[in-house]
């Protein structure tokens, strides 16, 4: 029953946080990581404790997130992957991967290669693994290297690679978790600051149409479209589409 619980507070949580109710998501993150400690489930513990960081980061609680997340890093580390059971595993290289985005939008680019190093270690061991829905493994991560890029202002170097490697969305199985590597492939491309806004505008609309409500009640996507508008030298039916969608006059 607990275990369950755990689970509807993930739910309610994803769905609180496309709507843009970060508060209401933190809030239900902490009662699933509350039902995880009394389930005296560590592994759940530690991937609510990574939902709750995501929200605390996104309602400006940046202290508080980097607390949050290296308690729960620090816990989790301590339960070791077994033959069968991958759960702790995936659990410490999803605290990673926040741990890298934490230290990524504090400038420290020698933390960010030392957690994503280590999820890249623990996804080598795990293999391609959804333990609650988090898709952690080995094309996660390569899909969290991109979003990292894109915090440290290296993204444009990260998307042109893989315009001839492509991540394979498929194995997500998800159009959700598909539409943000879309968005952060979009983010990418907008560093360059105008020569590949064409790839820009292909991104953030496949972005959109995988996962409208999520991509239009984001402020940075919002600005990207408003960005694309002001720079396009010529109406386009395409960037006009995407600009009606967003609400951007």
């Amino acid at each position: 029953v607990l275990s369950a619980l755990v689970e509807a507070c993930k739910v309610a949580y994803i769905l609180a946080k496309r709507i843009g109710r970060i508060e209401l998501a933190a809030f239900v993150a902490q009662r699933g990581r509350d039902a995880a400690r009394v389930a005296e489930r560590p592994d759940l513990v530690a991937l609510m404790e990574m939902s709750r960081t995501s929200a605390l980061l996104a309602v400006g609680a940046h202290r508080r997130g980097r607390i949050v997340c290296a308690e729960a890093l620090r816990d989790i580390s301590t339960h070791g992957p077994t033959r069968t059971d991958t759960t702790a595993a995936e659990s410490a290289g999803m605290l990673h991967l926040t741990s890298a985005l934490i230290a990524a939008r504090d400038g420290n680019a020698g933390d960010v290669d030392t957690h994503l190093a280590e999820a890249r270690s623990l996804a080598a061991h795990t293999g391609e693994r959804n333990h609650m829905r988090y898709h952690f493994g080995p094309t996660n991560v390569a899909a969290w290297e991109l979003g990292l890029a894109v915090e440290s202002g290296t993204g444009l170097a990260v998307a042109q690679r893989l315009t001839t490697a492509p991540i394979d969305l498929s194995v997500f199985n998800s159009t959700g978790r598909a539409a943000y590597v879309h968005f952060d492939l979009a983010r990418a491309w907008a560093q360059a600051e105008g020569p590949h806004d064409d790839a820009v505008l292909r991104a953030l609309d496949t972005a959109d149409r995988l996962a409208p409500v999520r991509t239009r009640n984001d402020p940075i996507a919002r600005d990207l479209a408003d960005s694309l508008r002001r720079r396009a030298k010529r109406r386009m039916w395409e960037l006009d589409s995407l600009c009606n969608r967003f609400g951007v006059a």
